[in-house]
């Protein structure tokens, strides 16, 4: 039987590969990077949700993306902390997004920044 920081894993694998398909998709259209913030957004909550019960497990009771995210870069699981603290900020500001500046701006950090890291830190913690 599964506990819940492996089906949590499971949630937050299947959210990147759905970040994965619409990312890439082309030729970009206003839909597909649309579809590629909301789907960050689910990834995001995903992964920082999993690394609270990953630490749940060791028996640390972290309440906050940030403190999870400096939990996480502390003990290496991360490699760059300020990389996530700016997601939380990107995150954030996904809500009340209404310039399109803004809204290419995020999608460049999500393609250039987030998807990666997404990416690496699902590999560190199947290990």
């Amino acid at each position: 039987m599964k506990n819940e920081f492996e089906i949590s894993y499971e949630k937050w694998q299947a959210a990147y590969d759905r970040l994965k398909e619409v990312i890439e998709q082309e030729p970009l259209t206003d839909i597909l990077r649309d579809s590629a913030i909301k789907r960050f957004e689910f990834t995001y909550e995903l992964c920082w949700k999993t690394l609270k019960l990953y630490y749940k497990e060791k028996g640390k009771d972290l309440r906050y993306p940030k403190d999870v995210f400096k939990e996480a870069f502390n003990d290496g699981i991360i490699e760059d902390e300020n990389l996530f603290l700016q997601m939380i900020d990107d995150r954030n500001k996904t809500v009340h997004i209404y310039s399109q500046e803004a809204i290419k701006q995020i999608h460049v950090h999500i393609l250039d920044l987030y998807y990666p890291a997404f990416s690496e830190l699902l590999g560190k913690l199947e290990e």
